[in-house]
């Protein structure tokens, strides 16, 4: 990797529950990661692979990932490389791009007890 395109990538994961089948719960406390990318070559897919290696996660539980958009003052889904580079760019002067994820269940836990539910009507 090219020192001149090297870029840290800091992600803050909060603490989480994953609640398995038998109802039992294991919280996770706050977890930070660190790790150097190479600028040119890197992208959403392999950053977001980095970070779920760092976690785990029950089989319905999603993570998703975000940023803060110094630009417009929000955080911004991190979806696409377009994002990515976008992201770099913003945090180039620190050459430190803050992550920040957020777990969450794809499935209400009402429904793990076997009965019949309908998203969104919990």
């Amino acid at each position: 990797m090219d020192s001149s395109s090297a870029c840290r990538i800091y992600v803050c994961i909060p603490n989480y529950a994953e609640v398995t089948d038998d109802g039992s719960t294991t919280v996770h406390p706050n977890n930070y990661l660190n790790f150097v990318v190479d600028r040119d070559r890197s992208n959403v897919k392999d950053i977001t692979d980095e970070i779920a290696t760092g976690m785990k996660l029950w089989t319905n539980q999603e993570m998703s990932i975000s940023f803060w958009n110094k630009r417009i003052s929000k955080f911004c889904s991190f979806t696409s490389d377009a994002l990515l580079m976008e992201a770099m760019d913003l945090y180039w002067d620190m050459r430190r791009v803050p992550l920040y994820v957020d777990v969450h269940d794809t499935v209400h836990p009402e429904c793990f007890n076997g009965t019949f539910c309908i998203p969104g009507k919990w």
